[in-house]
């Protein structure tokens, strides 16, 4: 005899069988949603899965990227760096050649390959008589005007002058007229600019020579002066050689026996001695002048020379 649970449990066992055997399609069905489910939910985590994997690159991508603006943007602001302290030191160095070029003595004028006027230092205002910001922006050939000694204007426009081939020197200088009616004389020569034999520009220099040729007349002068005393000097030695010779003869007849004391001859040879005399003291001073030393300075009375 069976006891009640476990008749209990065979009856659920027959219901359960029986159940099951009435709902097989619905079973299958279900077993079959159930496997497109997990299919669809294991897809759908692999595409998120890929999507994170994408999403994982992208942002290491990025980031790397990130990494190169940051060492772009380091290498930028240093180079920046160095391009400020470059315009400081070109800043430094056009003041140095300002400076310099405001100090010389001979005016500087730079042109462009147009000729105009892109810079004019002080010296060179001072001697074409204008003022650097009117000079700025213009034509050279407007603002530099000289006159050819033998005529003519200088073409300041000629390829022939701006190549250095015709130019003025303190030999052949040319002439600035101004209007209080002073003139000057004027060096002026031009340099071209070339780079890879292409020509950028000129570089004009302007001389005032007018003081150094005065100093060089003076000199010429001064030459002639002294090939004139040394040709003096020359003539007054050879005539004070015959002067001595004369002062020797006159002391011999002097003495001769046969001129009587106190006679008009000894008077006259006397005379004679000391009118020597005198044109020895003047062949001495020709001596002196020659040799360029101190002249003989002695008092002597007015009326004896008049």
């Amino acid at each position: 005899v069976m006891r009640s649970r476990e008749i209990y449990s065979i009856l659920m066992m027959f219901i359960v069988a029986y159940l099951s055997y009435r709902n097989i399609e619905e079973i299958e069905k279900f077993d079959r949603l159930t496997s497109f489910q997990e299919n669809l939910i294991r897809q759908k985590a692999e595409e998120e899965a890929r999507m994170s994997e994408d999403l994982q690159a992208q942002y290491e991508e990025l980031e790397s990227q990130y990494e190169e603006i940051e060492q772009m943007n380091e290498e930028m602001e240093e180079a920046q760096r160095d391009l400020i302290r470059s315009n400081l030191e070109i800043s430094k160095e056009k003041e140095k050649l300002a400076t310099t070029l405001n100090s010389i003595d001979e005016g500087i004028i730079a042109l462009s390959a147009e000729q105009i006027v892109e810079s004019i230092n002080s010296r060179a205002c001072e001697i074409l008589q204008i003022a650097e910001k009117t000079a700025i922006g213009r034509k050279a050939d407007e603002i530099i005007i000289i006159n050819n000694p033998e005529g003519g204007q200088l073409d300041i426009a000629s390829p022939r002058f701006l190549n250095g081939e015709i130019s003025f020197n303190v030999y052949n200088s040319g002439l600035i007229h101004y209007r209080d009616g002073y003139i000057r004389d004027i060096a002026v020569r031009s340099f071209p600019v070339k780079g890879d034999e292409i020509v950028y520009g000129y570089v004009v220099v302007l001389g005032d020579v007018t003081e150094l040729k005065k100093m060089k007349e003076k000199m010429i002068q001064t030459s002639k002066l002294d090939s004139v005393g040394v040709f003096a000097g020359g003539i007054a030695h050879d005539f004070n050689n015959f002067l001595t010779g004369m002062l020797g003869c006159l002391a011999l007849i002097k003495r001769d026996p046969g001129i009587e004391t106190g006679s008009s001859s000894l008077k006259y040879l006397s005379d004679a001695e000391t009118i020597v005399y005198r044109a020895k003291g003047l062949t001495e001073q020709l001596l002196t002048f020659a040799k360029g030393g101190e002249p003989v300075k002695k008092v002597i009375c007015i009326k004896d020379i008049i």
